[in-house]
Parts: structure tokens; sequence; C-alpha cells
């Protein structure tokens, strides 16, 4: 009773005269669990006549104060209650602080009644995020001017997934800041802020309720159209837009204001020229009478002028093996030419082209077409198709050179399909002439050449000796004033042998084995059989290109006579003949 009677009188005392001192002004109250501290401005004491602080307190809403303490010092500014929320109940303390003085009469002054702090009077917001040239975010805000404010402290969430991390961990003061944090990139995507308030108290207020988002933008550039189209997120954080304004920067010139969009369009197209440098970039401006804005990060965009793949062109067309497959077709680029292709057409009748393969890069040349030559002479073009897809050059025609060879008596005639396409043009044909009597690979020599006005060749003295694959041939064409050169097919004529027998020799002298002589004869494939006067058998050869050296099949030199022979012989036409017959040895 005596202590809520007190409290009341000090309530309504009125006091007589000057004071010396001001009502205290609490700056805080706080709590950290266990015990509560006030602190507060000191009084001024004009007089030099305090007297004391009285420390009041009240568990709940209602209800009496109590005095709790009283301190002396006038320069006094804080007080720390001890053990306040210890023991049963729910503690929820009120505080004020008398102030006494006697100048002249004695004086009461109060402060205001104030509870714990448990959160900052006020929270502060975000005003705007934006992206500066440097590609950091800037982010504003309005101060907080609770009289028990502390710091602001600003929070990321660069992934936009709730896991929000203090880019100012000790906090700060002003109200703006600009993001240094290694986690945030505007350049990459946008950036997601928030802003908390820190009280005297170390109290967080709540956050997430408005956070902010920087604009993103993106390009998309298509050389072949020449046009770039920008594309960007919202800006989120106000309720509503005004406009977007899109800015661009040509090379080193000016910025220009390019256009502006409302808030509901997030796209752009611009056309731009090839070999230019575009930095590009968007401004948000707020619905509101006071200018606020937010920049996007900025985009540049590095364009080049494009070479067109024009100086393409047919080296050569090729025969590639002695079977007649495949022809080779040998192209030459420049390396400054951009392509995306070459399409390699072929035709029979040089009028109808089918596309029979697709280059996409050098290491596919030269082109193999798997085509048999053996029968006709085929046309090559070669298209080149740029980076956006059209064709940007056909070549003239290149034709393999298609050889046909045919017997004429004891001559073999040539004829050729001249080569045409060379700018050049060709400066001679040079024919071989092969086959394959000692082996399975026909074994070519250069018999000769001709003008480039030429596509005949009589072969006046064909191989003697011929292997299975019968004589073959084949011509180059060489290009004027350069080493380039086309091979055409590979053509063999096989006949029907022609055969002359000998009917003496002598292994010491000059015809020193007995074989047959004549044109397209199998040697491998033939046999002999030689016979003595009796009937007994002397030898039997099944190799013709060794021929009969006059010793038995032991090796011991036969006697000089008269011997009897059986000769198979096999045509590089596949054909048999039977020739019996007599030899004399000589010694």
């Amino acid at each position: 009773m005596r202590n809520k009677f007190l409290f009341i009188l000090l309530l309504f005392v009125i006091n007589l005269g000057y004071s010396a001192t001001n009502p205290v002004n609490i700056r805080r109250i706080c709590n950290d669990g266990l015990n509560v501290t006030l602190y507060w401005y000191r009084t001024t004491d004009t007089c030099n006549v305090f007297s004391n602080y009285y420390i009041w307190a009240r568990n709940g809403t209602s209800g009496p104060f109590s005095l709790i303490d009283s301190i002396s010092n006038i320069s006094a500014q804080t007080y720390t209650h001890i053990n306040a929320n210890v023991g049963a109940g729910a503690k929820n303390w009120y505080y004020c602080i008398e102030n006494v003085d006697f100048c002249g009469l004695k004086h009461y002054q109060f402060s205001d009644t104030l509870p714990v702090n448990i959160s900052p009077e006020y929270q502060s917001v975000i005003d705007s995020v934006s992206v500066d040239s440097a590609n950091k975010v800037i982010i504003g805000w309005h101060s907080n001017y609770s009289k028990n404010f502390s710091h602001y402290i600003v929070y990321l969430d660069s992934a936009s997934k709730g896991k929000y991390k203090s880019i100012n961990p000790f906090g700060n003061k002003d109200t703006f800041i600009v993001d240094t944090f290694f986690y945030s990139d505007p350049s990459i995507g946008s950036q997601k802020y928030d802003l908390n308030v820190v009280d005297s108290c170390d109290n967080v207020g709540f956050f997430g309720v408005n956070p902010h988002k920087t604009i993103y933008l993106t390009t998309q550039t298509d050389t072949c159209k020449k046009t770039t189209q920008l594309i960007w997120t919202p800006y989120v954080g106000w309720s509503k837009i005004k406009n977007y304004y899109i800015f661009k920067k040509i090379n080193s010139g000016l910025t220009l204001l390019l256009d502006s969009t409302t808030e509901n369009i997030l796209t752009y197209s611009e056309q731009i020229v090839l070999g230019d440098t575009i930095l590009f970039y968007i401004r948000a401006i707020k619905d509101t009478t006071n200018l606020v804005t937010s920049t996007s990060n900025q985009k540049k965009i590095n364009t080049r002028f494009r070479s067109e793949p024009k100086n393409i062109s047919l080296l050569n067309v090729s025969v590639n093996n002695v079977d007649n497959t495949p022809i080779k077709v040998e192209v030459t680029i420049k390396p400054e030419d951009e392509w995306k292709r070459l399409n390699i057409l072929r035709s029979l009748d040089g009028i109808s082209y089918l596309n029979i393969g697709t280059i996409n890069n050098v290491s596919q040349l030269p082109y193999y077409d798997n085509i048999d030559a053996s029968n006709n002479s085929f046309k090559y073009k070669i298209q080149s198709v740029n980076l956006c897809g059209t064709i940007t050059l056909e070549t003239v025609a290149s034709n393999s050179i298609f050889l046909k060879t045919i017997v004429s008596g004891n001559q073999n005639a040539l004829f050729w399909d001249k080569y045409n396409y060379w700018d050049s043009g060709v400066e001679k044909y040079i024919i071989y002439r092969g086959t394959n009597i000692n082996s399975d690979m026909i074994t070519y020599e250069l018999i000769d050449s001709v003008s480039s006005a030429d596509s005949v060749y009589i072969d006046k003295k064909p191989s003697v000796y011929i292997g299975s694959m019968g004589i073959c041939y084949y011509i180059v064409a060489k290009q004027s004033a350069k080493y380039n050169f086309s091979y055409s097919n590979h053509s063999c004529i096989v006949g029907e042998p022609l055969v002359y027998i000998p009917n003496a020799f002598n292994p010491q002298g000059i015809n020193t084995t007995f074989q047959p002589g004549g044109s397209y004869i199998d040697y491998k494939k033939s046999n002999l059989e030689v016979y003595d006067r009796w009937g007994g058998e002397v030898v039997k050869i099944s190799d013709l290109t060794i021929g009969w050296d006059g010793k038995d099949i032991k090796g011991q030199s036969c006697v000089q006579g008269v011997y009897f022979y059986k000769m198979t012989i096999i045509g590089t036409n596949g054909s048999e003949k039977t020739k019996t017959g007599t030899v004399t040895l000589l010694n």
C-alpha cells in the first residue's frame, strides 16, 4: 500500500518553483535472457543539487510500480536489473526512471514508461537495387529513425531459393551498399536482396516480406538475320513499373536511348551491323511521383565480319586405286573462308547432278566417292554453304578421265576423255603400261606422253610376257605450270592368246630356255611336260615364266637330241589351248 501510495503521489505531485534537471530520456531497455539493462541519456543539473535517479519497475501491463533501486551519480547512464527473469511466471517488465533535485524546492521528474525491447520499432525496406557499370549491385533504402536503431544488415539470395547470406555481416548505418560479395554476379542471373534492421539491443527485425530482384538482361544474336533479341527479367520489388527503357552504345560512341516498353513487354529486337561492338542495358522506372530507377546488367555483343566461302575450288578428280574404286575428289579451301558445309555433286551426263555427300570439316577432305570408274566418266561439282545455310558458290564441273583400250592387230589402241577443268589447262597426258607377270600386283612403267590436244594413243610394241590381268594402262593428266595431276581408271586388255613355239634352243647359247612366245598368255597358269624319244618323262614345269633349261627332274643336264613336249597354254581371257610337238636340245 505504501509503494502504491508513493507512486500515485509522485505521478500527481505539482512541483513549485524551478527544477534544475530535465526528465530522463530512456534510450533502450535490453533483455539478455537473465538480466534486464536500461540505457538512458543523463539529465542536466543547472543548480548542482542533483539527488538521485530512482529506478521503478512493474512486471506486467497493469498494477503498481515498485522502486527497485536508486543511483546517486548523475553521470550514470545505465543500470542492470540483476536476475530480472529468474523465478516462475513470464516476465514482462515495464520501467520508468525518476530523477530528483533540490533546486529551491524538491523537484521530481519522470521518464516515459517503456517495456523491454524485443524488436525494432519499425522495419526498413529496400527502395531499389541496381547494377552499375562495374557489374556491382547497389542496394538503397531510407533511413530508420527509431531511437534505439543500431544498424542495417543486407541479405543476398543469389539463386532465389530462400538461402540468404549476409553481404555485410557486421552491419552498417548508411542507406546504401555496394555488393562486393563473391557469391553475387548479376551478369549470370537476377540477384535477390532483402534488408533487416538491428536495434541497440541486438534485436533483429523480420524480413522476406518485400525482397527486390535485379533486372537480368540476355541477348540472342543472329548474325545471319543481323538481329539481336534482348530478353530481360522483370524488376521485382515495386508494386508497379512505369516503363522499361532500352539503352545502346555502339563501339566507343555515346550511350543512346533506343526505345521503351511497358512493364508487360520484356523483349526487344534490334538490327545490328556486323563488325560492331554493341553494349545494351535496360533501365526500369518506378511508377511514382519520385524518380526511382533500376538498371540491369550490361550485355556486350562483339559481332564480326564473316568471310563468305567464295574461294573454294576443285583441285582434281582422280581414280584412286587399281581396281578403279573409289574416285578421289580433292578440294582447296582458303583458311579465311568460313563455311558450314560443302556439298559434293555428281553427274553422269553433265546435266542432272545428284548430291552424293556432305563435308562438314576439313578433316573429311579429300572426298572419296565409292563408285566403280571402270566403264564411265563422272562429272563433279562442289557447292559451298556459308554459316547461314546459303549456297554461296558452285564450281564448274570437273570430270574423271575414262580410259578405254582395245586390241588392234598386234597393237593396242587407247582412247580417253580429256580432262576439262583447270584454268591453265592440261600440259600433257602421261601414259603408263603394266602387267602382273611376276606377281599378283601390276608393275607399271612410263611408256610415253602426248600433248593436251591428244586423246588417242597406239601402243605399237605391247609386252611379250603378260600376266593373268593382261596388259594394263592408265593415263595421267598434268596441269600446265603446276604440280597437279588427275589419274584415269586402269584399263586392262585380256585377249585371245597368240602363241609362237620355238623348235630348238641351246642352254649355253642365245636362246637358253624353251618356252612359248606371243601375247595374252598367262605364263604362271600355263604348264609344260617334256618326254624323251622313248616316251620317258624328263621334267614337268608348272610356271612357263621359267621355261625348260635343258635339265631333267633331278637337275642333271640332258643330252643333245630331239625331245617331245606337251604344252598347255592358258590365255589371259581364261581360254585354254594344248600344243604338242618336238624341240631340239643343242649343247
